[in-house]
């Protein structure tokens, strides 16, 4: 699984939070509310594209938490819905791996680039944050359906 090097502009994003450990799938819930509530962000960019925005501080070695944001890209954050959180992911040189679908387990698969590839390539880590892009034909539930882990790297 070698990755793709990318430079890729700041964009926004707009969706629901979640601050925790993931112990009780509560990303796929958060998911799930989303897709209950976007046609609230007025401001998309592209239809049927989402993210998945991850970040931590050094306390996820101690106690496994951390934030994860679903949302979509947005053109701008004049209008985040009631209950929803804004996030500006800036520009940035990334490491782009490509992995299978939800039906696997990505966790193991993040793990294992963290652990072992980036590492393997001599890549280090440029900031605590990383994020999934979801395609516009992205099925959650099909097997051939990709995610593309973008990783900040120096």
């Amino acid at each position: 699984m070698n990755p793709e090097i990318v430079i890729k502009e700041s964009f926004t994003i707009i969706g629901l939070k979640y601050e925790g450990r993931n112990e009780n799938n509560e990303i796929i819930k958060l998911w799930q509310r989303l897709s209950e509530r976007v046609k609230e962000i007025k401001n998309r960019t592209i239809p049927n594209v989402s993210y998945g925005y991850d970040t931590w501080t050094e306390k996820i070695n101690d106690t496994g938490e951390f934030t994860y944001i679903a949302g979509v890209k947005v053109e701008s954050d004049t209008h985040v819905p009631e209950g929803m959180t804004c996030i500006k992911v800036p520009c940035n040189k990334y490491a782009v791996f490509t992995i299978g679908s939800i039906l696997e387990d990505v966790g193991e698969m993040v793990g294992n680039i963290y652990k072992n590839r980036l590492p393997e390539l001599g890549l280090e880590i440029a900031d605590h944050y990383d994020f999934e892009y979801y395609k516009e034909n992205f099925k959650p539930n099909d097997k051939n359906s990709k995610i593309y882990f973008f990783v900040p790297i120096k």
